[in-house]
C-alpha cells in the first residue's frame, strides 16, 4: 500500500483553518489555559513574536505581570 504525502496546498489550508479555529476560540471568551498554551506554541512555532513596547495589548499584559520594572531578572515566556 502506497501512502501519498499531503500537498503543500492542503497543508496550507489546514494551517489557515487551525489559526481560524484558535482565533474563534479566543474571541468567544471561552478560551482555556490549555487553549492559550496551544495558541502560544502555534505562534512560536510559526515565528510570531512581539516585543513589549511594540503593541498596546502586549504592553497592557506586561503591565499586569507581577514583576518590578527595575528587576534585573530576565523573564522568558513559552519555553
Amino acid at each position: 500500500m502506497t501512502h501519498k504525502k499531503a500537498s503543500l496546498d492542503l497543508l496550507a489550508q489546514l494551517h489557515e483553518l487551525t489559526a481560524q479555529v484558535m482565533l474563534a476560540k479566543v474571541r468567544s471568551g471561552e478560551v482555556t489555559a490549555a487553549d492559550l498554551a496551544a495558541i502560544t506554541k502555534f505562534l512560536r512555532d510559526n515565528g510570531i513574536q512581539v516585543m513589549p513596547g511594540e503593541d498596546e495589548n502586549i504592553n497592557d499584559l506586561v503591565a499586569e505581570l507581577p514583576f518590578d520594572e527595575d528587576d534585573d531578572n530576565v523573564v522568558t515566556f513559552g519555553r
